[in-house]
């Protein structure tokens, strides 16, 4: 994962060096990390992303203090996501009680404990799917 990364990393500043040469200074582009997953739903994955902007848009940037979010990376060192095992009917289950400070309120007597902590540091960003025949 680690070289994935590295590899997208220096693949975006290799193309901005090319792309800024031509540009005039405080509109060259810049790029700012924002976030470098490591997960696991059967097969190890990792998921790096961020920004690309205008250097005179530095200040707003700044202002959006992404690194205010617990899940922001902004080097090397990744975020792990530890994906709970749960059914489609249990997250709905618990769903219908979130939000809550405490994972530990949450009515789900057959959930291990660990499954309940681990959807609750995750269920805002938890993935939804809806089927529909048309």
């Amino acid at each position: 994962a680690a070289t994935y990364r590295r590899i997208v990393h220096n693949e975006i500043l290799e193309t901005l060096n090319q792309r800024n040469g031509s540009r005039s200074l405080g509109s060259r582009y810049q790029y700012k990390q924002i976030f470098y997953f490591h997960y696991s739903d059967g097969a190890k994955m990792v998921t790096v992303g961020g920004l690309v902007y205008d250097e005179g848009l530095s200040p707003h940037v700044e202002k959006c203090a992404f690194e205010n979010l617990p899940f922001v990376r902004t080097s090397d060192d990744p975020y792990l996501i530890e994906v709970p095992n749960l059914t489609y009917r249990e997250i709905r289950h618990l769903d219908s009680q979130l939000p809550v400070d405490d994972y530990k309120v949450l009515q789900a007597p057959d959930i291990p404990e660990t499954d309940l902590k681990k959807y609750g540091q995750v269920y805002r960003y938890f993935p939804t799917f809806a089927e529909a025949d048309m």
